[in-house]
C-alpha cells in the first residue's frame, strides 16, 4: 500500500465514520497529498464546531470556502469513502501515517554530513 493509498483509506475511513475523527491524535502535517490535507483540515474544522463529520458536512464546507473544487469535488470525497471496505483497519492506517510522517521528518532533518 503506497502513501496515497494510506492517506486515501485513513480519511476515507473518517468519511464513514465521523466518531473515528476524535480517535486520531494526526494533524495535517501528516499528509503529503494537498487535496488530503485540505480535507483534513475541513474535518478539523468540522470537528470543533462539533458537528458529524461526513460527505454532506465536508462538502458544504469546503464549498464556502472554495475549497471543493481544487480536492475533486464532492465525487472524490464519495470516491475515498467508497475505497475503504471497513473501518476496522483505522488503526492500522492511522499507524502506517505515522510511521511514513515519521520516517519524512528524519530525513528532512538529518545532517547532510555526518
Amino acid at each position: 500500500m503506497d502513501g496515497y493509498e494510506v492517506e486515501a483509506s485513513f480519511l476515507g475511513s473518517i468519511i464513514i465514520d465521523g466518531s473515528l475523527f476524535k480517535e486520531t491524535d494526526i494533524d495535517e502535517s501528516y499528509f503529503v497529498y494537498d487535496a488530503h490535507r485540505l480535507i483534513f483540515r475541513g474535518m478539523t474544522q468540522i470537528s470543533h464546531k462539533l458537528r458529524t463529520i461526513d460527505v454532506v458536512t465536508l462538502t458544504t464546507l469546503l464549498l464556502e470556502e472554495v475549497k471543493l473544487e481544487p480536492i475533486g469535488g464532492v465525487g472524490y470525497l464519495s470516491k475515498l469513502a467508497d475505497s475503504v471496505p471497513s473501518t476496522t483497519t483505522f488503526k492500522h492506517y492511522e499507524q502506517m501515517l505515522k510511521e511514513a510522517h515519521q520516517l519524512r521528518e528524519q530525513i528532512r532533518y538529518r545532517p547532510i554530513f555526518e
